[in-house]
């Protein structure tokens, strides 16, 4: 009688966290306390990840876009796959999502390579990502290695 045991690679999971304590561009300084954005990311398997983002202004303030950026050896376009809506909590409408190397945002002219477009309109103020809106998307291609940290 023999015995066989069966063993899989172990997947230490790792999370990167950015909290967003100075503005980028614009010209009021949020009221609350910082960080006014917090983003966790999250890798799942070896190329899944899952990005967690939280709001923490304070009403009526709200967020028009956020960028991140990938290392600069990241191939976007040959390495990402499904971006993918997963959870989302307030009435904000889901920011469209643009992904390129070096897009170019905002009067800073800072080059991101992930950019979140939010709904800045004064028509429908609940349309905006502000005090405690929140989302999340399943990101398929890329690992926690590929960000600049």
């Amino acid at each position: 009688m023999g015995l066989l045991l069966l063993t899989s690679a172990a997947f230490a999971v790792q999370t990167l966290t950015y909290n967003f304590t100075q503005l980028q561009y614009g010209t009021i300084t949020p009221s609350g306390s910082a960080p006014w954005l917090s983003i966790s990311v999250t890798e799942i398997d070896n190329d899944s990840l899952l990005f967690d983002v939280t709001s923490n202004l304070v009403s009526p303030e709200y967020i028009s876009g956020i960028g991140l950026n990938l290392k600069d050896s990241v191939a976007i376009a040959s390495t990402l796959g499904s971006f993918t809506a997963y959870n989302s909590v307030g009435g904000f409408v889901a920011p469209t999502v643009t992904i390129g190397s070096n897009i170019i945002r905002g009067a800073s002219n800072t080059q991101y390579d992930l950019w979140f477009d939010f709904a800045t309109t004064n028509a429908d103020p609940l349309a905006r990502f502000n005090n405690g809106d929140s989302f999340s998307y399943v990101v398929n291609g890329l690992s926690i290695n590929d960000f600049e940290s």
